[in-house]
């Protein structure tokens, strides 16, 4: 960018009259900043707001009855089996 035109920028950035509304509050800033968090969180996790996250409950009965989700379940059982066996 030609030095004039940055100079003309810089002093026309300089200049301008300053805005009529009043600067916000801390409080404010952070309050949008935290807003604005939460929502790129949900877009990047796909979580809706007060989710809390993974929880069996929803996932239990969301599998097939096929052969290798019995088979699956089989051997689950028979390793908890021999983890509590004395």
């Amino acid at each position: 960018m030609p030095v004039e035109i940055r100079t003309s920028i810089l002093y026309t950035w300089f200049t301008m009259s300053p805005s009529t509304q009043p600067a916000p509050s801390v409080e404010e800033r952070l309050a949008d900043l935290e807003h604005q968090f939460e929502e790129l969180r949900r877009q990047v996790l796909g979580t809706r707001p007060g989710s809390r996250g993974k929880d069996w409950r929803r996932t239990a009965g969301t599998f097939a009855r096929d052969e290798m989700t019995v088979e699956a379940e089989r051997l689950g059982a028979e390793w908890r089996k021999q983890q509590t066996a004395p």
